[in-house]
């Protein structure tokens, strides 16, 4: 049975604190991962361009977005990770999870990084319903591996399960290279999380908090819960260390991101 470790991190929502660009070292990547539902704002509007302000002001190297749209209905037929890409002058890479009845959704990273190589891969468990993208980024000459998912509801284990097996089968030919798993997990409820947490991952994932408690976000219909797992089963991986983690009040989304600031020391 596959045997793996998630990091799936719930922290207090932090109000009024500063988000802002740091003055990096030149070890410092800021990674930054949310689900946008849209781009549906917590007044329920439909508003990218409120997106694109709210990413700017957190200024991230790396964004892992779930939820995006692609000229669908709902979103005004908005290509939202094109106009997020322009907005913010960044790089992106997407990977289609569903069709809609008018366009489409899915995940997408955006990074002021080259993107080496991209692909998105179906997990396989119905309808195109699950999957992932992963792209290799190049940072200072050294690739980067960022794998982006949505896991899905907690009603839908079989998805999560489905999703991780092939994660795991699919990175086993990067093992040489940093490697970085992050997404959201927007209908997964605390239990279900640790429940996940404690019977179904073990080592090689390294957690980025030292503690397997999860806190209960302060929004009872806010059940989004971002993750970052670091690949920890190879020597390039042992270079990735982290000085932070904290989740971001916006009304820009119905959920919070999760930002991690890490140091990717390179060779």
């Amino acid at each position: 049975m596959l045997r793996l470790s998630v990091l799936a991190v719930s922290l207090v929502i932090i109000v009024g604190c500063s988000s802002g660009r740091r003055i990096p070292s030149p070890d410092a990547v800021r990674l930054a991962t949310l689900h946008i539902d849209h781009a549906t704002g917590i007044d329920g509007r439909v508003d990218i361009a409120r997106i694109a302000r709210f990413l700017k002001t957190i200024d991230a190297d790396i964004v892992a977005l779930q939820g995006i749209d692609r000229w669908s209905d709902r979103s005004e037929k908005i290509d939202q990770i094109v106009s997020l890409a322009d907005a913010l002058d960044r790089t992106y890479a997407y990977g289609r999870v569903r069709l809609l009845q008018t366009g489409e959704t899915g995940n997408a990273l955006l990074t002021r990084y080259p993107i080496i190589e991209e692909r998105h891969v179906d997990a396989d468990v119905g309808a195109g319903t699950a999957g992932f993208m992963l792209a290799v980024l190049e940072r200072r000459g050294q690739a980067i591996v960022i794998v982006n998912t949505d896991l899905g509801g907690g009603e839908n284990s079989f998805r999560l399960d489905a999703t991780l097996e092939q994660i795991h089968q699919r990175i086993e030919s990067f093992s040489a290279l940093p490697l970085i798993v992050c997404g959201s997990a927007p209908e997964f409820t605390q239990a279900d999380l640790s429940r996940f947490g404690h019977a179904s991952f073990g080592p090689p994932w390294r957690k980025i908090m030292a503690t397997d408690t999860l806190t209960p976000v302060a929004d009872s219909h806010d059940h989004n819960r971002g993750f970052v797992l670091i690949y920890r089963q190879t020597l390039a991986s042992e270079n990735i260390t982290v000085s932070s983690a904290e989740r971001v009040a916006t009304d820009a989304s119905q959920y919070q991101p999760l930002i991690v600031e890490l140091r990717i020391k390179t060779d």
